[in-house]
């Protein structure tokens, strides 16, 4: 049994895979850029909020005088 598919139905068919197919490519690439923004916007929280916890620290540390002057 031979189907007879004519060249128009054939391009649709492939262009519709194509388009798909390109859908999910930039579905992935969206998602992995959406990821490394959060990776980068949580690193720096992160380090400005290990920075907030040093600060008082050495500040009360560099206020105090030296109990033993040389």
């Amino acid at each position: 049994m031979i189907v007879s598919v004519t060249h128009w139905e054939f391009l649709i068919h492939n262009l519709l895979i194509g388009g798909i197919i390109s859908a999910l490519a930039l579905r992935y690439f969206y998602i992995q850029d959406q990821w490394r923004v959060k990776m980068e916007v949580e690193s720096c929280t992160r380090l400005q909020l290990l920075q907030a916890r040093i600060r008082p620290h050495f500040l009360f540390n560099s206020s105090q005088p030296d109990p033993n002057p040389v």
